[in-house]
């Protein structure tokens, strides 16, 4: 079931029996929350997931935008860092996500990309530039380490 927000059209829910990912509409881009993606595949403490796996992956590159929240007080925005569906598929991928949610993941929610005419496949776009990889150092000799002796050899 999906579902638009009260207060801003930009902002959905996906929803099963079992869990909900919250969306963002930015631009043409669908974004979905992380934290509601690694929850979904049963990770405990999916911030500290996030800060632990992904801070040295390029190929993960997430995005912090405001999100509109119910309260019993009405609606307040909270920042919740985004990512693509394919960003999103990899942190699937990453997990020992339960078979049944990570179909529903990769196969309806991931997949979705909102549009005028309601739903469109989601392209592979990053949010922003992705992260260059870190070049490996070449090793160098060590200072005053051991080093192979010219041998003079009998002619």
């Amino acid at each position: 079931m999906i579902e638009r927000s009260d207060i801003n059209d930009n902002a959905l829910e996906i929803s099963s029996t079992a869990h909900t990912i919250r969306t963002l509409i930015h631009g043409d881009k669908t974004l979905f929350s992380a934290v509601d993606i690694l929850k979904a595949c049963g990770i405990k403490a999916p911030a500290k997931w996030m800060e632990r796996n992904t801070s040295d992956r390029p190929d993960i590159v997430t995005a912090k935008f405001e999100y509109p929240v119910k309260t019993t007080q009405g609606y307040r925005r909270v920042k919740l860092n985004f990512v693509t569906g394919g960003v999103g598929k990899r942190l699937v991928k990453y997990t020992t996500c339960p078979n049944e949610t990570k179909k529903w993941l990769l196969e309806e929610v991931l997949t979705y990309r909102a549009t005028k005419a309601g739903r469109a496949p989601q392209e592979d776009e990053p949010i922003a530039e992705k992260k260059k990889a870190p070049v490996p150092k070449s090793p160098r000799p060590k200072e005053g380490g051991h080093q192979q002796e010219d041998r003079q050899h009998p002619a």
